[in-house]
């Protein structure tokens, strides 16, 4: 397994990671109450810069699928892991 200290963006570039206090939460988007609401215990903790690049298309990985959605009470998607491979 490698892990790639990357983020799937509209655009290239620097954006700030909202950490949350639980390891498997944290996004690009912020926290809101929803999300810890649905989530206890995903309060944001922190923030941290990371770069947002399309690298990953670019040395041919493609988007396999989006697993583990989680929806608010309105049907808008709050959480997903993505797997990329090629």
């Amino acid at each position: 397994m490698t892990l790639h200290a990357c983020a799937v963006g509209e655009r290239a570039g620097m954006a700030s990671m909202h950490v949350s206090a639980r390891d498997d939460s944290s996004s690009l988007l912020p926290i809101g109450s929803e999300q810890t609401r649905i989530f206890p215990g995903t309060q944001e903790a922190g923030h941290a810069a990371v770069e947002v690049i399309a690298w990953l298309r670019e040395r041919g990985f493609g988007l396999l699928g989006a697993y583990n959605m989680a929806f608010d009470h309105a049907g808008r998607a709050v959480q997903a892991d993505f797997l990329f491979g090629r």
